[in-house]
């Protein structure tokens, strides 16, 4: 599966009758030699880590450095 723009994932998804999600999915499967569920399972973790940070962030008071 080849694609370096937008434009291109876009015309291979059509082409394969298939989601972009999809695609990304079958992608990421085979670059990294891993299960679907195993992609599934890495996903879960980060969103996870990203919901905390946003958590954190919105609950907690603290100003940005900011330098001269």
């Amino acid at each position: 599966m080849s694609f370096t723009n937008l434009k291109e994932l876009i015309e291979l998804a059509k082409q394969e009758k298939s989601t972009i999600s999809e695609l990304m999915i079958k992608t990421e499967v085979q670059q990294k030699g891993c299960s679907r569920e195993m992609i599934f399972e890495k996903m879960s973790e980060q969103f996870t880590v990203m919901e905390e940070a946003v958590r954190r962030g919105t609950l907690s008071p603290v100003m940005s450095r900011m330098t001269k």
